[in-house]
């Protein structure tokens, strides 16, 4: 599924409420954020200095575009490695606590969530939210994000008015 920028499930009442969360669970949703959180915490205070200089120098290697810099830029990305693996780990072990009708209504939720992160500021009705959807889930299948995109994009084009599409257009260069 694309990448979001959603709340973590079970942190709200309307999340708690969307996915039918048990006492169980919430706890143990709840467990797995403060595990999480602890570990990148603790990356982030050992490791303070260290980050300020690699988000500097990804900044400068990326504004720069000097290509010597911008090949550093994979071993700045390495090191952030333990933060990504906190949050691979507390994604899959989220996974394990929800049934199978949760995980399909969070990734339904997080697929809602980036095509309306996509077409923003272009709001789209349900109806062309659930064909965009449709259309993204056909290309789902390759694990392409960038076809999942054109499929959005031309789902968007498809189903919305003249001055939506000029929107879109506008936003999305």
């Amino acid at each position: 599924m694309p990448p979001t920028s959603t709340r973590p499930i079970g942190t709200s009442r309307a999340s708690t409420k969307l996915f039918n969360l048990t006492d169980a669970q919430k706890k143990a949703i709840r467990d797995i954020y403060a595990a999480r959180d602890k570990a990148m915490r603790e990356f982030q205070t050992k490791n303070a200095e260290k980050l300020k200089a690699a988000s500097l120098a990804m900044t400068e290697a990326y504004k720069s575009k000097d290509k010597e810099a911008l090949a550093k830029v994979k071993a700045y990305q390495e090191f952030y490695a333990p933060l990504n693996e906190a949050m691979k780990q507390s994604n899959e072990a989220l996974q394990k606590i929800l049934t199978p009708q949760q995980k399909a209504k969070q990734q339904d939720n997080q697929l809602t969530s980036w095509i309306k992160g996509l077409t923003h500021p272009v709001q789209l009705s349900d109806e062309q939210i659930e064909k965009a959807k449709a259309a993204c889930r056909e290309s789902a299948t390759s694990g392409d994000y960038g076809a999942m995109y054109r499929a959005v994009a031309e789902a968007v084009q498809t189903v919305t008015t003249p001055s939506k599409r000029r929107r879109f257009s506008n936003t999305a260069r």
